[in-house]
């Protein structure tokens, strides 16, 4: 392209660069191989920093910050692990199922009868139950247990028949209740005032010696606490050694702080050699309508 050709271009006829312009451009054109060696130096300048900045911080992290983050975790682990047990020590251990039997109480009719047990000092429970005695399952039941407590769950009299001496005991609808320490500072020491009861002069008398088909177990139950009970509910088990032979149940009603009561059970021949009394109050001292007023 000649110079005339330059001055048709669209836009330049009429166009004229100032002195200052002039310069700036003659100034870019002398130094533009120094411009663009400064500009990279520039960029290789910053490359290194960014890089060395980075270098440093990972040595940093590897020196310190990485052993750092290794005890962290382990402390993290730890911690995790001393809230679990925590929360392991305060929560409530499952029922313990001590055993269970069936027995006929009487013609056609049965008792059905597992021994559980509540190990945890400051949890209440309760719970539906049921039997299974290998031909069916019994109606179920309600119960429950006081903290530290073990007793005979049961069904009595029940009409039919069982095939199973040893029958399945299912438990449902288990619902446990911790007591504050708010309410009760010592629920162990809270109960055993509540629970003062004992059983006295025990007669055992087999069925030869009255000319009947029945034993008799004569013997008194005194309230030896400071409390006065509405109608308590008592479970008397029958022992043979460590088998659990009977389990009766047995209301005293009006029964007053230091009073005694004489009790008279029919009992099988059959068990009574050699047999002990167990008495299992079978009461829920934190429902305050078990007191008289």
């Amino acid at each position: 392209m000649d110079h005339k050709d330059f001055l048709n271009i669209p836009g330049t006829q009429d166009e004229e660069l100032s002195s200052g312009q002039l310069k700036i451009g003659f100034w870019i054109a002398e130094h533009l191989v120094v411009l663009r060696k400064t500009g990279v130096a520039l960029f290789i300048v910053f490359d290194v920093v960014l890089g060395g900045y980075n270098i440093y911080h990972w040595a940093t992290y590897f020196l310190s910050g990485y052993f750092n983050d290794q005890k962290s975790a382990v402390e993290l682990v730890n911690t995790t692990n001393a809230l679990n047990q925590l929360v392991s020590a305060r929560a409530a251990a499952p029922l313990v199922i001590k055993g269970t039997t069936a027995y006929e109480s009487a013609t056609g009719r049965f008792d059905a009868i597992a021994l559980v047990q509540n190990t945890n000092k400051e949890w209440y429970v309760s719970f539906d139950y049921e039997f299974d005695l290998g031909n069916g399952k019994t109606l179920k039941e309600h119960g429950f247990l006081l903290p530290e407590e073990e007793k005979p769950v049961g069904i009595f009299n029940v009409e039919g028949l069982y095939s199973a001496s040893e029958p399945s005991f299912h438990l449902s609808n288990i619902v446990w209740k911790r007591i504050s320490k708010h309410d009760i500072a010592d629920v162990t020491t809270w109960l055993a005032a509540r629970k003062k009861f004992d059983t006295l002069n025990l007669l055992v008398t087999s069925a030869g010696s009255l000319v009947l088909a029945e034993g008799r177990l004569d013997f008194d139950i005194i309230n030896q606490s400071f409390y006065d009970y509405r109608d308590p509910e008592f479970l008397i088990g029958v022992w043979n050694g460590p088998t659990l032979a009977r389990v009766y149940k047995i209301h005293v009603p009006r029964f007053t702080a230091g009073e005694m009561r004489h009790i008279e059970l029919a009992a099988p021949s059959s068990m009574l050699s050699g047999a002990q009394i167990k008495l299992y109050p079978h009461i829920d001292f934190f429902d305050s309508s078990v007191y008289l007023k």
